[in-house]
Parts: structure tokens; C-alpha cells; sequence
């Protein structure tokens, strides 16, 4: 049952955190911090969760962990999101996405400038969105990520079909299925 999953994963990490306190571990602290932001948003328990990530945004802060903070901000533009609460689900992204960079992070700032392209798109600012995710684009290339790269290219070509340039949209459409094939297409994946 749902209930005893979420009890199951709260024990382990209240242990989980007493161990990294016990060892005086801060970026495990940190760590804890973060998963338990999210068991407890997955869940749905988001006033909860928002409490665990301004605590592990102060001590990421205290440990000069920029991409700690990044981290918080790119949750909680993702509890915001579940919540409805878009624009404000978009600044947390944009938060993200600075830190990210600011921390040299190519593939973190990519996911944060994704997660900003789909709550543009949600909010109809289509033009923005094509923008940010023509970025998030060329970081995932940089970063070799090939599965997200399989999905900035879908959401492009989302984001062009909805602005009417189905050329656009097609090319994009047709470059995620080619790469959906080269991954499932490795010899030994599903042998």
C-alpha cells in the first residue's frame, strides 16, 4: 500500500540523515536533504517538501554549493509546477538554470533550461520557449546526453507545430525518432 511505501522511505531517510549527521557529512546532509524534499512531494506533500528544500538550500548555501542550490531551485520549480503555479514554477527554473551555469554545469543547466522551455510552452509563450530550448538544444549536444537530447528535440518540434512551421516541426519530429532508434537499437540492450 501507498501508505507503508511512504513510511518505508520516510524511516530510511530520517536514518539516512542521523548517519551523515553522526559522520559530520555535509554534502550528504545535503543529499538527504534533497531526496527527502522529493519523497515527500511525490506524495504530494508539498508545503512539507518546500520546508525540506529551503533547509537544504541554506545548507548548500553555507557550503558554497551552487549547484546544491540549483538543485533546490530546479525541485521546487517542479513542485510548483504539480501545483499549477507555472510562472512561478518558470522563475524557480531560471534560478536553476543561472546557478547551474554559474557552477560550469553543461548538463544540469541543460535539464533547468528544458524544464523553463516546457513551462513557457505551457503558458503559450511559444516564441521564449523555442529560444530556451534551442539552448537547452546545444547544451545537451555539448554534454553528449543523447536521451535528453531525444527530448528537447520532441518538445521543439511540439513547440514549432504550434506556432504553425510544421516544416520545422516534422525535422525536429523526425531527428528525436532517429535517435529514439539508435538507442534502441545497441546490440546486447535487450537481448
Amino acid at each position: 500500500c501507498e501508505s507503508g511505501q511512504r513510511a518505508q522511505a520516510l524511516d530510511a531517510m530520517r536514518r539516512a540523515f542521523l548517519c551523515c549527521r553522526q559522520l559530520d557529512d555535509a554534502h550528504g546532509l545535503l543529499s538527504c536533504a534533497l531526496s527527502w524534499a522529493s519523497i515527500h512531494a511525490h506524495f504530494g506533500e508539498y508545503d512539507v517538501a518546500e520546508q525540506r528544500l529551503r533547509e537544504a538550500e541554506g545548507m548548500a548555501a553555507e557550503m558554497g554549493a551552487i549547484s546544491g542550490q540549483a538543485s533546490c531551485h530546479l525541485l521546487l520549480s517542479l513542485i510548483r509546477s504539480a501545483q499549477g503555479r507555472t510562472a512561478q514554477a518558470a522563475k524557480e527554473a531560471v534560478l536553476a538554470a543561472e546557478l547551474f551555469t554559474n557552477a560550469g554545469d553543461v548538463g544540469h543547466t541543460a535539464l533547468a533550461q528544458f524544464t523553463l522551455g516546457s513551462l513557457l510552452l505551457r503558458c503559450a509563450e511559444v516564441r521564449q520557449a523555442v529560444e530556451v530550448l534551442e539552448s537547452s538544444l546545444l547544451l545537451r549536444r555539448r554534454a553528449r546526453d543523447t536521451l535528453g537530447l531525444g527530448e528537447s528535440l520532441c518538445l521543439l518540434g511540439q513547440a514549432f507545430a504550434q506556432i504553425g512551421y510544421q516544416l520545422h516541426a516534422m525535422d525536429y519530429f523526425d531527428q528525436a525518432l532517429a535517435l529514439c532508434h539508435e538507442l534502441g537499437n545497441r546490440p546486447g540492450i535487450y537481448a
